[in-house]
């Protein structure tokens, strides 16, 4: 009677050991599943470009759920600079949000929601970029590194990476002031604005803001190639209050512009 039943245990313990292996066998097929983060690529002319959007891509394996994602997208500071970071339609209908921070060089985006509804592959956000004052024609890399995505239960799911890139062109001088563009306008700090934009110039000579009395509230000489900004402050280094401003560009040739900038906070 031992004999017997310590076959028994033996063969169950045989069962339960194979189906341990099976088990493990699948909980590693699962996880060699994985999804990818990819920026994607953009072009920009110094001095002609303002908003330069960056689409951020998610793609899943078979079988592969995601609910949460957290990367990094590392850029270079001396030529790019980070406006905003926007929700796009995979992550939207999936009712999620977007959060980001930026320090130098790198802009951190959270895409989350309260609910487990689950990301479909797609876009799932757009990175919104200008150019800084000091860029140059270049290539620049978007490093996307750090990312975190998590399925409905909370785990880990496997993540891979794809940088993405912003071709930056050369300018070019206009030759008059018949092509100014000047935005965002209105000017909106609350939504993330930093400065106005002065494009498709001529050779400058200066460009000065007043508001509506006449009074001068800054006057602006430093031009970068076709491009000119006014960070919404007056010759004190204080913001200026919500309002209508008069703008007046002048050229080296003499050529005169004026026109309305609103500024809104």
């Amino acid at each position: 009677m031992y004999q017997i039943i310590s076959k028994k245990r033996t063969v169950t313990q045989m069962i339960v050991g194979g189906l341990t292996i099976v088990l493990l066998g699948v909980v590693w097929v699962c996880k060699a599943n994985s999804c990818n983060i990819a920026a994607g690529k953009g072009t920009t002319t110094l001095g002609m470009t303002g908003d330069i959007s960056i689409p951020v891509n998610l793609t899943l394996e078979s079988g592969e759920h995601v609910a949460s994602v957290q990367l990094d997208v590392g850029f270079d500071p001396k030529s790019l600079r980070i406006d905003k970071v926007k929700i796009s339609s995979s992550a939207q209908k999936a009712e999620k949000e977007v959060k980001f921070s930026v320090t130098s060089g790198k802009v951190r985006i959270i895409i989350y929601g309260m609910n487990q509804n689950l990301i479909n592959k797609g876009r799932i956000a757009d990175l919104i970029f200008r150019l800084a004052n000091s860029a140059t024609s270049e290539e620049c890399t978007l490093k996307v590194n750090n990312i975190v995505c998590c399925d409905e239960w909370a785990d880990l799911v496997a993540s891979t990476a794809t940088n993405g890139s912003i071709t930056i062109m050369g300018e070019g001088l206009f030759k008059d002031l018949s092509q100014l563009k000047v935005y965002p306008n209105p000017f909106k700090p609350s939504l993330g604005h930093t400065s106005v934009l002065f494009m498709n110039l001529p050779e400058l000579d200066s460009i000065k803001i007043f508001t509506l009395t006449g009074e001068l509230v800054t006057e602006i000489e430093e031009q970068t190639g076709i491009r000119a900004e006014w960070n919404g402050k007056n010759d004190s280094g204080k913001e200026v209050a919500s309002g209508v401003y008069f703008y007046l560009v002048a050229s080296e040739k003499g050529e005169k512009k004026t026109g309305k900038i609103a500024v809104v906070k």
